[in-house]
């Protein structure tokens, strides 16, 4: 017996409830998901361009969250002679991996903003979301600031030794960070900085008088010594002693990726701790009848070697190591005064300043910061100078009648 087929078309047969079309439903409707590709595409792009690490560093496609790649850590070179090749040395390849970690990032909005379609929503924050993707990332890999990541960029230069404190002339600064990566056969082909520097960097020639820095035209960007610089946000690094003002490298040796889309929360009753307003206070979104997106997406980082790296770190602080009076006894009549000048060593001690004192002010007094000594009353006491780190030095104050 022959059976007839008939062909249905089942899209007839779906509940418009379970089809999903982010053009039509509102972000009311669809509180947690994936960003819509085209969106989620744009704000990848825009992170890529916005991040310094990810425009000075490589990228490697990533299908899993750890994926192995190899890599090239030195080229083959052979003599040609007659009829034949005579090989003198064989390029080298290694093997890393690369682990993605998630990264969320939290950014307020409007409760009207919800009321939008999930496509117009991520459409008007997208911008907003890519700069808090990159500001957040470019913090972890550079200054490794909250940092997911076994490695850092700050961490591999500082591991190998390539710390160069900043001095007066930032030639020297560059011209020394370059060369700790030279003296490891590498090349350095790019700085990550904030514009803050700029201002030094403008200020600044070699020593022929040239400005070591040229500003960018129309069809390149800002460098220094041939090296193109890339600008990253001050946050990126960090305060503190140990913080990068310019990292110097060659970035062949940094790797990224990023593994797959973004997806989204809308939180409507959370405490934002990480996010506060211009009192300082974390917003309760409750309170404030707010509302808020949790975006996160998989990236990887890391650097295969140390020593492709070199740091520019603030100056480090000199100390005073001693300190003395002009002189160690002093005798005065009553309402006779003379001045004590303290010395303190070394020369480039960062805070030289003095402290005065009297230990019995009734037989003489002393201005604190000039070290004027005044004569009060008859008898004996001690006038100490004392330095910004503790460091003291006395002197014996005898003052008599008229």
């Amino acid at each position: 017996m022959n059976k007839q087929l008939l062909k249905l078309n089942l899209q007839h047969f779906a509940s418009p409830e379970t089809t999903f079309n982010p053009d039509n439903v509102t972000m009311q409707s669809a509180k947690t998901g994936a960003v819509p590709i085209n969106q989620s595409t744009d704000i990848i792009t825009q992170v890529k361009n916005g991040s310094a690490a990810m425009r000075l560093a490589k990228a490697v496609p990533m299908t899993k969250p750890i994926e192995e790649f190899t890599f090239m850590t030195g080229v083959g070179a052979y003599w040609v002679g007659e009829g034949e090749r005579i090989e003198t040395s064989k390029p080298t390849f290694a093997k890393a991996q690369l682990t993605s970690k998630k990264m969320a990032v939290i950014i307020p909005t409007t409760k009207e903003n919800l009321n939008y379609s999930v496509t117009n929503f991520f459409e008007l924050m997208k911008a907003e979301i890519a700069e808090a993707f990159y500001k957040k990332f470019d913090q972890a890999v550079f200054g490794g600031i909250e940092n997911p990541y076994q490695f850092s960029v700050l961490k591999a230069a500082t591991a190998a030794g390539n710390v160069v404190p900043e001095t007066k002339n930032k030639y020297d600064d560059f011209n020394d960070a370059i060369a700790s990566i030279e003296d490891n056969d590498l090349e350095p082909n790019g700085i990550a900085t904030t514009r803050s520097q700029r201002r030094k960097y403008r200020a600044t020639k070699d020593g022929n008088g040239m400005p070591i820095f040229n500003t960018a035209t129309s069809n390149n960007v800002d460098d220094i010594l041939g090296l193109p610089i890339a600008y990253t946000p001050k946050s990126s690094f960090g305060t503190g002693a140990d913080a990068p003002l310019e990292l110097v490298a060659d970035w062949n040796y940094a790797y990224y990726g990023i593994l797959k889309g973004i997806e989204y929360e809308i939180l409507t009753e959370a405490t934002l701790t990480t996010v506060v307003d211009g009192n300082g206070d974390a917003i309760n979104l409750a309170e404030r009848d707010m509302a808020a997106i949790k975006a996160t997406f998989e990236l990887g980082f890391m650097t295969v070697k140390d020593e492709a790296f070199a740091v520019v770190t603030a100056p480090k602080s000199v100390d005073p190591t001693s300190v003395t009076l002009n002189k160690t006894t002093l005798s005065l009549v009553v309402g006779a005064n003379e001045t004590l000048t303290a010395t303190v060593l070394p020369e480039d001690a960062e805070d030289k300043t003095v402290t005065f004192t009297s230990s019995d002010p009734t037989i003489a007094t002393v201005t604190p910061k000039q070290g004027n000594v005044v004569g009060k009353a008859a008898g004996t006491t001690k006038i100490t100078g004392t330095t910004a780190n503790g460091l003291t030095v006395t002197c014996e104050v005898t003052v008599t009648a008229e």
